[in-house]
């Protein structure tokens, strides 16, 4: 928990609202995340619109600007007796996030370290393929796969968009894969208790054998592809269950927010300059958590041994703890973690 709450805190800019900013776990953690910076609605002055005294909010609005500048937290002061202009403030920030066009002056401000790009990630996703060229070497799902891109080896779709889409998506890759002969497709997945922990985030009475339904969709994938591009396409199964899904094309590393519904419908973020690295750096910290679990899960196959209800979810898909397919699991987590040291520009 506190990993991921270091993660979260140090990659995100964080509003608190209702909180008493007294020293506790979270706070604690921001003393460790120097470089990061927060904003809260601090209530300051008498309580009683009559009994106000400018003067003494002043100088206590200027204590606890210095208090919380240590731990890297603005403060958004408003009167203690007017709490109906925290619902103005919010809205106004509600409006600007729903925003998705992105203007030139944020692309060239160095202050801006995320851009919402789109408000649908399946969309979103869908339009991206459709313009790749050859100068896009990589493209990295990392989590959170959508059914236009599962579902490449089915004809069980719930719409016909779906199925266009689907189709449409197959086919940019298809294309991309052939003509940049040194392209690079990885499908990362959620499996195990990553797997099982979002299933009950999204639909609590989801059961194992709908999410295996859709793992071994995405373990077919490389067979809608022709041969001569299917060993460049990777599948590597994520055991940490993860805070956001990131999404590499190219050189642009982008974030899909979780929340409780589907990640596909959920808003993408452009993440930029320093941010970047924090992003690569949690993709191989969950690279290096799953290798070791996968590992663990692996010298456990085929023992006769009696199984707990919730180590179910680490055998759903018993076929991919095969000598031969985890032998690829494992090189395909050396191959991505390789790449991302790369994009760090960190030498092998």
């Amino acid at each position: 928990m506190d990993r991921n709450l270091s993660f979260c805190l140090l990659t995100h800019s964080i509003l608190f609202l209702g909180c008493s900013l007294i020293r506790d776990r979270i706070l604690n953690l921001l003393l460790d995340n120097k470089e990061s910076y927060h904003f809260a609605f601090v209530a300051c002055g008498s309580k009683n619109r009559n009994n106000f005294d400018c003067e003494e909010a002043t100088v206590e609005a200027i204590r606890k600007s210095r208090e919380l500048d240590k731990i890297g937290i603005m403060p958004i002061f408003y009167p203690r007796f007017d709490r109906t202009c925290i619902n103005k403030l919010l809205n106004e920030l509600h409006k600007e996030s729903m925003k998705s066009e992105i203007s030139k002056d944020e692309l060239e401000s160095p202050n801006v370290l995320y851009i919402q790009v789109a408000g649908d990630k399946e969309c979103w996703i869908h339009d991206k393929l459709q313009k790749l060229d050859n100068y896009t070497k990589q493209i990295v799902f990392f989590g959170g796969i959508v059914s236009t891109l599962r579902k490449f080896s089915t004809d069980n779709f719930k719409t016909e968009e779906e199925s266009i889409k689907t189709k449409e998506n197959l086919m940019a890759l298809k294309k991309w894969l052939t003509i940049s002969e040194d392209a690079q497709l990885y499908f990362c997945y959620d499996y195990g208790e990553a797997a099982k922990t979002r299933a009950e985030q999204v639909q609590k009475h989801k059961t194992m054998e709908e999410t295996k339904e859709k793992i071994e969709e995405i373990l077919r994938i490389p067979f809608a592809f022709d041969d001569n591009i299917r060993d460049r396409i990777h599948l590597i199964p994520l055991t940490y269950a993860l805070t956001g899904y990131p999404i590499i094309i190219g050189k642009n590393l982008f974030w899909n927010i979780i929340l409780d519904g589907r990640s596909s419908s959920a808003s993408v973020l452009l993440v930029r300059d320093s941010a970047v690295e924090k992003y690569h750096k949690y993709m191989q910290f969950a690279l290096d958590m799953t290798n070791e679990r996968i590992s663990a899960i692996k010298n456990q196959h085929g023992q006769e041994t009696k199984i707990e209800k919730d180590l179910y979810w680490e055998y759903l898909c018993p076929e991919i703890f095969n000598d031969g397919n985890f032998k690829e699991i494992k090189n395909n987590i050396k191959c991505l973690k390789e790449l991302l040291l790369q994009e760090r520009g960190i030498k092998l």
